[in-house]
């Protein structure tokens, strides 16, 4: 039977623990603050475009370089909306490995 060696455990606990983070981050998802960005960004769009009927001729052009930025960051808060959730990263976990004295 192939021994195995204390650098090669050390090497399948590290992938291990990079595919649980990998794991864990895709399926760890904030609902409610992917609802927030998708209502407030809505919300924001709609107003916008509001201003849009309603401004005057000089209010539309003072705005008019910014106004095509923020409505396509806001379509992309829309469309992606977890790309824009705050997310909080998670505590490491810290594994500590020594050599155990073998009495056979």
């Amino acid at each position: 039977m192939k021994q195995l060696t204390e650098k090669r455990l050390r090497e399948i606990i590290k992938e291990e623990m990079n595919a649980m983070r990998t794991r864990a981050i895709k399926e760890d998802v904030d609902h409610e603050g992917v609802r927030t960005v998708v209502n407030a960004a809505s919300k924001l769009l709609k107003a916008v475009a509001a201003f849009e009927e309603d401004a005057n001729g000089a209010m539309t052009n003072a705005v008019t370089p910014h106004l095509s930025t923020i409505k396509s960051t806001l379509e992309a808060m829309v469309s992606t909306p977890a790309s824009y959730v705050d997310t909080h990263p998670k505590e490491p976990k810290i594994v500590k490995l020594r050599k155990v004295k073998d009495d056979s």
